[in-house]
């Protein structure tokens, strides 16, 4: 069962050794990974994506490598304006129908030729 909508019952804290909610409400959570352009995906296909985990029970995701196909492809760390919108429609589609989602800040980094001039010691991989 999931509540809607993500955030109703307060964050998440640590009881002991299980997971539950700031008013009591235990939790637990059921995800899954949407990596590479998928955080990205136009708003049509969020909706279809929310709902398809909803279906499926999951009520949670983490984004993961993600950031490699949302830049302008000319810098490693500036995503789109139009990816950041459709990134945004993705968590609030998420979030109206109960599924928390977190962010992965662990993976390789890829530099890109814009970024010559913005870090230290360049390397194009």
């Amino acid at each position: 069962m999931v509540d809607k909508p993500a955030g109703k019952h307060g964050f998440v804290v640590m009881k002991g050794d299980q997971l539950i909610f700031e008013d009591g409400t235990p939790v637990k959570f059921w995800g899954t990974n949407l990596a590479g352009h998928l955080p990205f995906m136009k708003p049509e296909e969020s909706t279809r994506w929310a709902d398809f985990l909803l279906r499926f029970g999951f009520n949670g995701v983490r984004f993961h490598k993600f950031t490699w196909d949302a830049t302008d492809r000319i810098h490693s760390t500036i995503i789109t304006s139009e990816n950041w919108k459709n990134h945004d429609f993705l968590c609030n589609e998420l979030r109206n129908k109960g599924i928390y989602y977190g962010w992965s800040h662990i993976y390789g980094h890829r530099g890109l030729p814009g970024d010559s001039a913005r870090i230290v010691e360049f390397v194009l991989f």
